[in-house]
């Protein structure tokens, strides 16, 4: 979900999906992501998860992410 100032927030548990054959389901907003929060326990970021999200400076996990999947932040801003 996309929350003003423009934050992307990833809630839940357990593992994230991989996004090596499709795009993440929030790349239609990808020009306006400048945030990406994880909440909940979701254990790791999914690879290629937040690629060419050229806005995306600023990236907070919870204490329960404990791995970050290949290419998961490629062709981002300044992360």
């Amino acid at each position: 979900m996309i929350q003003p100032p423009n934050i992307l927030t990833i809630a839940g548990s357990g593992s994230m999906y991989d996004f090596t054959g499709a795009p993440a389901p929030w790349m239609d907003y990808q020009a306006e992501i400048k945030q990406v929060s994880f909440t909940g326990t979701v254990s790791n970021v999914g690879a290629y998860a937040f690629r060419n999200l050229p806005n995306l400076t600023n990236v907070t996990f919870s204490a329960a992410v404990k791995t970050i999947g290949a290419g998961a932040f490629e062709g981002c801003g300044r992360v």
